[in-house]
């Protein structure tokens, strides 16, 4: 965006961000605190050809950039719009936290026991909710309430991913408990070990003897996340040349059009071989990770759980790193 007078998008442009970010996944949503208005004094810079020079247009708006992502960690203001919940009790401060996770989450609205980042929440809209909670109670009448501000802790939606513990730990904050409610680690461990290892001693699948295309499998099994980004795709060409590896699950979030289709686009656009991917160890998944075994139907979800031996993520986005844990196979990101 392009204009001369302006340090900040107009009101008028909400509409179309919002329009945007129905269609959007929700790694690419907008926000629009975010969106930097360039000046016509300084203008991108482009190439010969007319594109746009990335690199060297981040670099000349570096000032700019840096001072919007220091804004978002440190707004005071942010939430002072909603009304503080008319009591301290779960219920109230459940429903008070859901009207600002919604608009942190661009208008989307969440589930109030399902983690967060399971909703499309990311790093930033976390930064967005915690800035507005600690807004709103600091313009709140109560001095007490003032006060609980302090109490929020930098990452409390870390801590408490879901709307339903978050509330109790605002509501700890503000009548100065000591975390009562708050899980214990060692507790929280282990329960995630319990919910993520859930049939891994009743599996069927035999990893040396299953066939894959009718032929037996001897080889690695790799999963890689993101494939048809920019580097998942030079990864995948990478891993496709390998002679050691006899299947690859391409993992990408749903888009339009086929991932085949997709990922022969960004073969193209890189000079990469697309040859390379006619082979049969190559196996397309769409995966959503906000379902129930990523999306995926139970036969398919238990080879990818069962049968892997590396997993490369080419993008982070896919997988929540905080629980990632390592059983039979390797983790590598990259």
């Amino acid at each position: 965006m392009v204009l001369s007078s302006l340090k900040t998008p107009p009101n008028s442009s909400r509409p179309d961000i919002e329009e945007a970010n129905k269609q959007a996944p929700a790694f690419s949503r907008i926000f629009k605190e975010m969106i930097l208005v360039t000046r016509a004094e300084k203008p991108l810079l482009r190439t010969g050809k007319g594109s746009i020079m990335k690199k060297a247009t981040i670099k000349l708006y570096e000032e700019e950039i840096n001072a919007i992502y220091e804004t978002a960690e440190g707004s005071a203001k942010a939430g002072i719009d909603v009304p503080l919940p008319r009591s301290w009790t779960a219920e109230d401060v459940e429903s008070w936290l859901l009207i600002h996770a919604a608009a942190a989450n661009a208008g989307k609205a969440v589930d109030c026991h399902t983690d967060l980042f399971a909703q499309g929440f990311d790093s930033l809209s976390a930064t967005f909710l915690k800035n507005r909670i600690i807004g709103s109670l600091s313009s709140s009448s109560d001095r007490n309430v003032q006060a609980s501000s302090s109490r929020i802790d930098q990452n409390i939606i870390f801590s408490s991913p879901s709307i339903s513990r978050l509330a109790r730990s605002v509501i700890d904050a503000v009548l100065q408990r000591n975390g009562q409610g708050a899980v214990d680690v060692k507790t929280d461990i282990e329960n995630m070990i319990e919910k993520h290892s859930v049939g891994l001693g009743h599996s069927t699948v035999d990893a040396s003897s299953t066939t894959f295309n009718g032929r037996s499998r001897g080889g690695h099994v790799v999963v890689l996340t993101g494939s048809t980004g920019g580097l998942g795709s030079y990864i995948l060409a990478s891993l496709l040349q390998r002679e050691d590896i006899s299947v690859i699950y391409a993992f990408n979030r749903p888009s339009n059009g086929s991932i085949q289709r997709r990922q022969i686009s960004r073969f193209e656009d890189r000079g990469l071989d697309i040859t390379l991917l006619q082979s049969k160890k190559l196996v397309y998944v769409e995966t959503d990770t906000s379902h129930d075994r990523l999306g995926l139907d139970n036969e398919l979800y238990q080879k990818v759980c069962f049968t892997p031996s590396l997993t490369e993520y080419g993008t982070k986005h896919d997988i929540d790193m905080h629980i990632c844990h390592r059983h039979h196979s390797q983790c590598m990101a990259t």
